[in-house]
């Protein structure tokens, strides 16, 4: 499989699925209150990132798409994440994360689900990584202004990077890494009145065999408004690997301003 050839494929994939959705939620934009029974969608759409001179010339772009749809009987959220970033005339960052949570019964107080998802990272030197897998979960608390879920999947990852190298943790030399995971996770966020909101998302991923071998991701963000659906973000998005390809980043830290445009939860 050419790698290169897929990694394009799926950004023009993401940015055609963005556009699409977006447009098809906001034809649909009288139904964005759950209504039992029928379709109800939801967006929140973020761009941020920073300039700087100081004769190094940094620049870094994120985009941050999150869409949901579904009733009382089934949900579907896509996520998906784009980050690029560039020191005078050279790409540092070219980074593409997104994944897919499908769950049943997403009222109740337990609830079963599937979890997919891919990656891209030249941060990482990630030539493509995918992971799929299934678990549930339990609504914590589910108020107007206060909301916390915990999941947990089990998960297959297979990773392939763009050069092989040693794992020193399960002692092999490789490009491709197959592994399974198990994902807790804790969603939520917290309404302070009708100003700002607190949203959270994080999650760890050891490997079953080797508990050293893990993976963390987390991504907090505080929401002000401005005007009727528009925020503005103080964002965080941090990731940390216990196994990286040489000369790559274990801890990955993003703190970012920009503008959020949401409908719904």
């Amino acid at each position: 499989m050419n790698f290169k050839v897929a990694r394009l494929k799926i950004k023009c994939f993401g940015i055609q699925l963005l556009v699409a959705i977006f447009f098809l939620v906001d034809v649909n934009a009288q139904n964005t209150s759950v209504v039992r029974d029928s379709l109800a969608w939801t967006y929140d759409i973020t761009a941020s990132g920073f300039i700087s001179d100081d004769g190094n010339q940094r620049v870094l772009f994120n985009n941050l798409g999150v869409f949901t749809v579904g009733n009382t009987t089934w949900s579907d959220r896509v996520v998906m994440n784009y980050q690029v970033g560039k020191v005078r005339r050279e790409i540092k960052e070219n980074d593409f994360f997104a994944y897919n949570i499908f769950r049943l019964h997403p009222e109740d107080k337990y609830f079963p689900l599937a979890l997919a998802g891919l990656e891209l990272s030249k941060t990482r030197a990630i030539d493509f990584r995918w992971f799929a897998g299934i678990g549930g979960g339990i609504h914590l608390m589910d108020k107007e202004s206060l909301k916390l879920e915990f999941t947990t999947t089990i998960i297959y990852q297979r990773t392939n990077y763009d050069l092989a190298f040693n794992d020193a943790i399960n002692g092999t030399v490789e490009d491709t890494k197959n592994v399974w995971r198990i994902t807790p996770r804790l969603f939520g966020f917290t309404q302070f009145l009708k100003g700002p909101r607190f949203e959270y998302e994080c999650w760890v991923q050891p490997s079953l065999e080797k508990l050293e071998d893990y993976h963390v991701y987390g991504n907090f963000a505080l929401l002000v408004p401005v005007i009727e659906k528009l925020f503005v973000r103080l964002g965080w998005i941090m990731t940390y690997e216990s196994i990286v390809a040489p000369s790559s980043p274990k801890f990955d830290s993003i703190i970012n301003i920009g503008l959020t445009f949401k409908n719904g939860k």
